[in-house]
């Protein structure tokens, strides 16, 4: 499946508290927040802000499903 969704940015990177994303994704969409281990953190529909404040410190990996990857830290 080739994405359709251009330009995509998430930021800030590294965070404290939130993180946003823009543009926005198709409206099936899931965010998935990893650790290192790939244990799932958190996993919630999509939506252009979501509030992390609640995670422990360190590089987290984050997938808006289906279509894309990042990477980001928490302090």
């Amino acid at each position: 499946m080739k994405s359709t969704f251009k330009n995509k940015k998430m930021h800030p990177n590294p965070s404290s508290s939130k993180l946003f994303f823009t543009p926005t994704p198709p409206n099936d969409s899931v965010i998935k927040i990893f650790d290192s281990t790939g244990r799932t953190i958190l996993s919630k529909p999509f939506s252009q802000e979501i509030n992390i404040s609640g995670i422990e410190e360190g590089v987290l990996y984050c997938k808006i499903l289906p279509i894309i990857d990042y990477c980001l830290m928490k302090h």
